[in-house]
């Protein structure tokens, strides 16, 4: 009896040694480190999907004080009786230049703002914001969790969304941000941000 109950404490041990403490400080402190670092370039995929699928690329380069931004975005083609577009998705690009929170220079298509957004604005994590949390330690950690507030996590006052997942992979700086939720209109999105 005595070894049975030892060897089911050890397993307990074993379980939340691997699993990290959902409260645990020291591993919110470190994301919120990693989030704040400079990258020299990040590349963020959207894929949203309502009755359509659409996509979009945007990559943010920062050189000094200014944050590039160049972006290709996808959109259902708009059309009136004299002009019918030969595709019903219309592929726009273009490229912004931020400096000081405020877009300095643009070119191309207008910005769709709220990928901008999603693509530029920080992270923060506060054990406030997730449930369902797991930390789990390897050559590359990996953070998995339901965000309840995903705006105060996004930095986008503006996003409204429900069932938003993510899951995160770190070693000494991000490596990939996985988040999928569910938009304002039912539809589904798909964002995966890789940091070099």
């Amino acid at each position: 009896m005595k070894k049975t109950i030892t060897l089911a404490m050890i397993l307990v041990l074993l379980v939340s040694l691997l699993c990290g403490c959902t409260n645990n400080t020291a591993n919110y402190q470190v994301l919120n480190s990693l989030s704040s670092q400079e990258y020299q370039q990040v590349v963020v995929k959207i894929v949203s999907k309502l009755d359509v699928e659409l996509t979009a690329s945007i990559f943010v380069t920062v050189e000094g004080d200014k944050t590039k931004v160049q972006y290709t975005y996808q959109q259902l083609s708009t059309f009136d009786t004299e002009n019918t577009p030969s595709s019903f998705i219309t592929n726009k690009s273009g490229n912004i230049v931020i400096q000081g929170g405020k877009i300095v220079e643009q070119n191309g298509e207008p910005a769709d703002e709220s990928y901008i957004a999603l693509a530029t604005n920080g992270f923060s994590f506060s054990p406030t914001y997730f449930t369902n949390v797991r930390f789990i330690s390897g050559q590359s950690n990996v953070f998995t969790a339901t965000v309840t507030n995903p705006i105060s996590f996004t930095g986008n006052p503006n996003l409204v969304c429900t069932n938003m997942q993510v899951m995160i992979s770190y070693a000494q700086k991000l490596q990939q941000i996985q988040l999928t939720y569910t938009s304002a209109n039912q539809g589904s999105v798909s964002i995966t941000y890789n940091f070099s």
